[in-house]
């Protein structure tokens, strides 16, 4: 039975135990401190300092384990200071001396007991003194890794995946080898291991930034899916996630299994949870029907983290799921800040340009206001506001002028023209990367284009090689903006040509519409009056070569869209 002693009583029974050190022993020492953690109380500084230097002192008689949970007290109660410091009660100050009776004494005290510490007491080290916001040293990190391979034989799933954890809570990496030799050990143990380490394990080698073997991660996300109808919502939504973070894919069926199980709790589901998931599904171009049905949705997202609100919003635009509903939870939780001048809360102000630039993408032109309302709030903090959402708010800038709306201003007044010039900046660098990416394609396609038997007023060109040109004119008139035709052209009866080169990319899976961004480009290209012509990239690519069948092909879709008679 758990119960709790008041403050007052605590502090003296631990004083009392500090007068008695003397015949004390490391194991009575360490199952007080832990004792007091698991309370949840804040204690003196000066009484966890003392108990910490009695241990120390004591360690040539600790066993690894006494010292393991000494860290582990000291780590919690860290992360309770961490926590409460955050809700401005407690000073910061008694957070880092935590910190520094981890680093100095207890870690280094365990160092020395390491060749006979089991794999539960090394993992326990690392993962706690990573959620404490502790800082140990690569070499410190690396002599605990080094004696936990060489325990492998012992060790269990869930002491991988702690250990795991816990070096990406210390922002450090690992060798390749060790993070393959424990995911293998990971994947040896899989009869007993629970979704939970399966997910903790995908999740940590996503947030290292570290490449796992593709085998190894397939193999994972194969047994998570065994273990789907009784995996947490939170382990689905960390393991999807980690997998399409590490430039890797959920085979699609997997996929639509996980969904499935999660569907059916979705209620359960945070919103950090519903916005991983679904960030995830739209990097896979996966539209989940399922997640975004209105009925399963939550009443209200008040509360949200920040994070959260971007990957909804932004799946939604990129999925071009015109949710009004949806939306209209999202922007009311920014609602409030907006008032506030001046806010410094960078994790939301970094919010606003995707909250922006998907009401762009999805054409809801009834919150026009909360976007110039969103923009000014980016304008007072501009630092920060990073280069990718700059390009957003550049989008969104781009479709205020496109279809009329904010008295034709755009952005203008909400940004001032230094930072407008930045937007642009950044839109022209991602338009130009694109063009020279995909280059080999346009330069076979426009060459044949200019060899169509048609009289030019303006030839064609590809567009994103000439964004400089275009972004020049702040206010819009002939510019591109915030789109970019593949290739575009004006014929000599004044008729505008835009051929636009399909790849999959373009469509979202399993309905294979195309996403919010292609949808966009072509509602803002038909508002200029262009004459669209859609080219598939697997089609072209099989025409290269014969340019009779190039010419036919291209004559056939210039016909179509009635830029020939």
């Amino acid at each position: 039975m758990k119960h709790q002693v008041p403050a007052g009583q605590l502090q003296q029974l631990l004083a009392a135990l500090v007068d008695r050190l003397d015949q004390a022993t490391p194991a009575d020492i360490a199952d007080a401190m832990v004792a007091a953690a698991k309370m949840d109380q804040q204690l003196p500084a000066h009484q966890v300092q003392q108990l910490a230097h009695a241990l120390f002192q004591l360690q040539g008689d600790a066993t690894a384990r006494d010292v393991a949970n000494a860290v582990w007290a000291v780590a919690r109660l860290a992360s309770a200071q961490r926590s409460a410091s955050a809700q401005r009660s407690a000073p910061a100050v008694v957070r880092r001396q935590h910190h520094t009776i981890l680093q100095q004494q207890l870690v280094p005290a365990f160092l020395n007991k390491l060749s006979h510490a089991g794999p539960q007491s090394i993992s326990r080290v690392l993962l706690h003194a990573g959620l404490s916001g502790a800082r140990l040293e690569a070499c410190v990190v690396q002599r605990l890794l080094d004696a936990l391979v060489a325990v492998l034989g012992a060790i269990t799933a869930c002491d991988i995946a702690h250990a795991l954890l816990g070096v990406a809570a210390l922002k450090q990496r690992m060798p390749a080898g060790q993070l393959q030799q424990l995911l293998g050990a990971l994947l040896d143990r899989l009869g007993k291991a629970k979704a939970a380490d399966i997910a903790a394990a995908l999740e940590a080698a996503a947030k290292m930034k570290q490449q796992s073997p593709a085998h190894q991660v397939q193999q994972l996300i194969a047994a998570l899916v065994k273990l789907r109808n009784d995996a947490a919502v939170r382990d689905i939504a960390n393991a999807v996630w980690a997998v399409v973070s590490m430039g890797r894919k959920v085979p699609l069926g997997q996929l639509q299994q996980l969904l499935h199980a999660v569907a059916g709790r979705q209620q359960q589901a945070s919103l950090s949870d519903l916005g991983k998931l679904l960030w995830a599904c739209a990097k896979s171009r996966f539209f989940p029907e399922q997640l975004l049905a209105a009925s399963r949705l939550p009443s209200a997202f008040q509360g949200a983290h920040p994070a959260a609100l971007v990957s909804i919003a932004w799946s939604c635009g990129f999925l071009g799921h015109a949710d009004e509903q949806l939306m209209q939870k999202l922007l009311a939780v920014v609602a409030p800040e907006l008032t506030v001048s001046g806010s410094t809360n960078r994790a939301f102000i970094s919010s606003l340009p995707t909250l922006c630039w998907a009401v762009a993408m999805l054409d809801l032109q009834q919150h026009t206001q909360q976007v110039l309302q969103m923009s000014r709030a980016c304008s007072r903090q501009w630092h920060s506001i990073a280069a990718e959402e700059r390009r957003q708010l550049w989008q969104a800038h781009a479709w205020l002028l496109d279809f009329q709306l904010a008295v034709g201003q755009g952005l203008h007044g909400s940004l001032i023209a230094e930072q407008l010039q930045q937007c642009a900046d950044a839109w022209r660098y991602q338009a130009q990367l694109a063009a020279k990416q995909s280059w080999g394609d346009l330069s076979s396609l426009l060459a044949a284009a200019r060899q169509l038997p048609i009289a030019w007023q303006q030839r064609p060109q590809v567009m994103g090689a000439l964004a400089a040109l275009y972004t020049q004119d702040m206010a819009g008139q002939g510019g591109w903006l915030g789109i970019v035709p593949d290739i575009a052209g004006k014929t000599a009866d004044g008729v505008l040509v835009a051929v636009l080169v399909e790849h999959p990319k373009h469509f979202r899976q399993p309905d294979f519409r195309p996403t919010g961004d292609t949808q966009y480009r072509h509602r803002a290209l038909a508002k200029r009056e262009y004459k669209r012509m859609s080219m598939p990239i697997n089609e072209w690519r099989k025409l290269q070569g014969d340019q009779q069948l190039e010419q036919q092909h291209l004559l056939q879709l210039f016909e179509k869209a009635g830029v020939i008679g």
